[in-house]
């Protein structure tokens, strides 16, 4: 009797171990299941965030554009910027719209502007109808130049009498006038590059404010 009952057990032992592949398998398959879900998961993640991010970069661009129209609207706060600021802002490119406001604020006609400036018009002109971007380049040159009607209004204002002075319209005058310390030249003829805006800027440095009189 006892044999039997042996037999039986082992029968039993049989196929607990018959069955423990099948279960080992059916572990495997849903461990399987799980890191299929899981790498499912965390890509449904990654496209979410990567969705995500790009939101802030637009933002980013529009609040920059608009922090560039702000500073070249109020060349007092351009010119009191700091530099990376500045640098971030050329890189980005300014709105070629702000053209119009400078040359109109500085009793310029845009064409006279963009001569000065020797930004090429009909590109230009493009650029503004479709709302886009001047290019670094472009926009170093521009930022330069409300940079210097910001440096002319806080020459003023030190001078303890700003009341009725209006820098940008200063600015658009005196570009145009011969300056000895400039050869005869005028201030206009230095404005396309870098290196000539350096110079004009320096050559205001040594004015007195009293000159703006």
């Amino acid at each position: 009797m006892t044999t039997p009952t042996a037999k039986s057990g082992t029968k039993k032992t049989g196929i607990a171990v018959a069955k423990q592949p099948s279960a080992k398998k059916g572990a495997s398959g849903v461990a399987v299941l799980r890191e299929t879900a899981t790498g499912e998961f965390r890509k449904g993640q990654s496209a979410m965030f990567a969705s995500t991010s790009a939101v802030p970069n637009a933002a980013h661009l529009k609040l920059s554009a608009y922090r560039a129209t702000r500073l070249l609207r109020h060349p007092l706060d351009l010119y009191q910027a700091t530099e990376q600021e500045r640098v971030s802002m050329i890189r980005s490119g300014v709105p070629a719209s702000i053209l119009e406001v400078l040359a109109s604020n500085m009793g310029m006609t845009k064409e006279a502007l963009y001569d000065t400036l020797r930004l090429p018009r009909s590109s230009i002109s493009h650029k503004i109808r479709q709302s886009g971007n001047l290019s670094p380049e472009q926009s170093e040159r521009v930022v330069g130049l409300g940079k210097l009607i910001g440096q002319v209004q806080a020459l003023v204002n030190e001078s303890g009498d700003p009341k009725c002075f209006d820098a940008s319209r200063w600015i658009g005058d005196w570009l145009g006038q011969p300056i000895p310390a400039l050869d005869g030249k005028t201030p206009a003829e230095f404005m396309d590059t870098m290196e000539g805006q350096g110079i004009v800027v320096r050559l205001l440095d040594q004015t007195q404010s009293g000159a703006y009189a």
